[in-house]
């Protein structure tokens, strides 16, 4: 997680220089060029910039191959299909074994619920920083300054997971996140960062937490497979907040322009999105309402008691 958060303190200083046409402007003229760039071309930058780095990812992953911990003659005459179906019984077993286990099941559905939520926020900062009255050039170097958090983050989680239960760990989750999103509400001039900063703290607990439990319980053979459980349960959540939040903002422009009919289109949208993030604190306490209702929290009042091969923890 260090390493990663080293890579964003690149990605989004880079990106914010490419994404403002000023600064391309001028690394153009000192290198001698006439072109102008403009802020609709510029504003696509940062787009291709991650393609680029999208397909570096690829080929280097395209270069890696599994080892085999456990090779057998008959492993090495197995033919494609026979993989193919090995790795779809092995992907059913997962599944099977999470939905038997309390533990991990409540580690997925509590990650899910906050890593949805509060990345959908993420996505919206630069929005939020315009209408608390931070310059359009400074997002970069804050987005760069948060990322510094994750040389630490990662850190005082490990202590939390060595110190605390995971039930406690999750409640100071909760807390993280709520301060965070009530915090948003208020927009306040400038100091509306703070809540930003608590935003990132909760990404990266969450993170750290989920995998961290997840990997205690089970064994390496499967661990990936569970892992790719969890990423598909916090995208597929991620989609439909997206789906959601899309609704209601269109919502919201048609209630605020019926009754400021004399706004600009700027002036409804910037109302419309203000209301919308009052909607996220309460749109969390459902969520997580329904998960200790459905859990009774006895995932994370026992401790887990069994792998996914069944054999007791110690």
């Amino acid at each position: 997680m260090r390493v990663q958060h080293i890579g964003y303190i690149f990605a989004m200083t880079i990106g914010a220089l490419v994404y403002d046409p000023g600064t391309v402007n001028r690394v153009l003229h000192w290198l001698g060029s006439t072109a102008i760039v403009t802020q609709q071309m510029s504003m696509r930058y940062p787009v291709y910039l991650t393609l680029l780095l999208g397909i570096l990812a690829l080929l280097n992953t395209m270069g890696m191959r599994d080892p085999r911990l456990m090779s057998t003659s008959d492993d090495e005459h197995k033919t494609n299909g026979q993989n193919i179906r090995e790795a779809g019984r092995l992907t059913l077993q997962a599944g099977s074994w999470i939905m038997q286990t309390p533990f991990a099941l409540a580690v997925i559905l509590f990650g899910m619920s906050f890593d949805h939520v509060l990345r959908m926020l993420l996505t919206m900062t630069s929005q939020y920083f315009r209408l608390i009255s931070l310059p359009e050039a400074s997002f970069g170097v804050i987005g760069s300054a948060i990322a510094l958090l994750g040389l630490v983050v990662p850190r005082v989680a490990r202590t939390m997971v060595r110190r605390y239960s995971p039930r406690r760990n999750v409640c100071v989750v909760t807390g993280v996140a709520f301060a965070a999103l009530w915090g948003l509400t208020l927009f306040i001039p400038y100091f509306g960062i703070f809540p930003v900063v608590l935003l990132f703290i909760g990404m990266m607990l969450t993170s750290f937490f989920t995998s961290h439990y997840l990997n205690e319980i089970t064994d390496s053979a499967h661990r990936a497979t569970v892992l790719s459980f969890k990423g598909l349960a916090f995208n597929a959540a991620y989609g439909l907040i997206g789906l959601l939040y899309a609704g209601l903002m269109q919502s919201l422009r048609a209630s605020n322009g019926s009754i400021h009919s004399g706004w600009s289109a700027t002036a409804v949208e910037n109302e419309a999105f203000k209301a919308s993030i009052g909607w996220f604190p309460w749109y969390l306490l459902l969520v997580l309402v329904i998960i200790v209702l459905v859990l009774k929290l006895d995932g994370l009042v026992k401790s887990p008691k069994r792998r996914l091969h069944g054999t007791e923890k110690q």
